[in-house]
């Protein structure tokens, strides 16, 4: 979870309850990443390494198409593709 968007969230949301939300729920998810964390060893063990690199290989081509598609409507909104 990147802090970027944290200072986002809590500058969108100027609340000071508001805030608490976003802070319990990222909270929320370090926890839950922690779980996963102690988890991982186990999870590994029982299904291998197949499922990792077949998930690695799906988020690799969204990640790249991702991409693309910031690069083509950044440059479609420049006016230098119109």
């Amino acid at each position: 979870m990147g802090v970027a968007v944290l200072i986002i969230f809590v500058s969108y949301f100027p609340a000071w309850g508001e805030k608490l939300t976003i802070m319990t729920i990222a909270v929320a998810i370090v926890a839950v990443n922690l779980l996963a964390m102690f988890a991982a060893p186990g999870l590994m063990k029982r299904t291998g390494l197949a499922p990792l690199q077949v998930l690695s290989a799906v988020f690799n081509v969204l990640q790249t198409a991702m991409g693309m598609e910031m690069i083509v409507s950044g440059l479609l909104r420049s006016a230098l593709l119109r």
